[in-house]
């Protein structure tokens, strides 16, 4: 840059021209817009060149598209059933009120009476080294 002071053509202009190279610029444009159609199209030619020659309906696949169930003796007939059922009786343990040993006067109680009980209580703390 020059210490000149703008010329009366520079003023009326809103801009000083000899501080903006415009054909660099424009170039610089022109060359990204081309690079971004060269990659579109070979792109385009890669996607093509690599697509199947048949029909798609008549392509084996590599992996089977049935899955093959395990041979006998199957411990899980119906595991979705079975999942449900044993989170039903997951959810009855943790929420109702049962003997675990009635002789020794052990009970399981709700988790959320549970857990009140312990924040009143509190967990036990080490006593600090002396």
């Amino acid at each position: 840059m020059s210490d000149k002071d703008p010329t009366e053509s520079d003023v009326d202009q809103g801009y000083e021209p000899r501080d903006v190279m415009f054909g660099s610029l424009g170039k610089w444009v022109l060359m990204l817009f081309v690079l971004v159609a060269v990659s579109a199209l070979v792109t385009l030619f890669v996607f093509r060149a690599d697509r199947p020659k048949y029909p798609q309906s008549s392509f084996n696949y590599p992996f089977p598209t049935e899955r093959e169930l395990p041979p006998d003796p199957r411990i899980q007939v119906h595991p979705a059933q079975e999942l449900v059922v044993y989170r039903k009786a997951q959810e009855e343990t943790i929420h109702n009120y049962k003997w675990v040993d009635k002789k020794a006067g052990v009970v399981s109680i709700p988790i959320e009476r549970a857990m009140d009980q312990l924040l009143k209580k509190g967990l036990p703390t080490r006593q600090p080294a002396k």
